[in-house]
């Protein structure tokens, strides 16, 4: 059997050149490989700094927002406090006097149409 095996093979001719074929594709391989591994380095460097720059951007915002929140909150409790003030100092009779008090106090925080909505509350 190992007789015979030998045989087979010195009859062969092996072609060597696809070793070295094998071989220049497998460094060619590694170098794009290398390639690929560099630029989705560079990728996730710049996700990740985008990343941040959206969370920073959205903490920013969110603190704004809150204080501006906060102030719309205190100038509207300020602003039903003092029409709540000026309805009970007022005689609630005489509307158009009422509503010309409405509109000066509370002209800055409200439009028209809540300054009515308001008023009806009120009367």
């Amino acid at each position: 059997m190992v007789a015979l095996l030998e045989a087979q093979m010195k009859e062969m001719n092996p072609n060597l050149d696809s070793i070295a074929d094998y071989r220049n594709k497998v460094s060619v391989y590694n170098e794009r490989v290398e390639e690929l591994n560099v630029v989705t380095n560079e990728r996730d460097d710049t996700k990740k700094q985008y990343d941040e720059w959206r969370k920073r951007r959205l903490d920013e915002f969110m603190a704004g927002f809150n204080t501006i929140s906060l102030k719309l909150k205190e100038m509207y409790q300020l602003n039903m406090i003092l029409c709540t003030f000026l309805y009970c100092s007022i005689d609630k009779i005489n509307y158009k006097h009422l509503s010309i008090h409405f509109i000066k106090i509370c002209s800055f925080c409200f439009s028209f149409s809540k300054l009515h909505f308001v008023y009806r509350i009120f009367i």
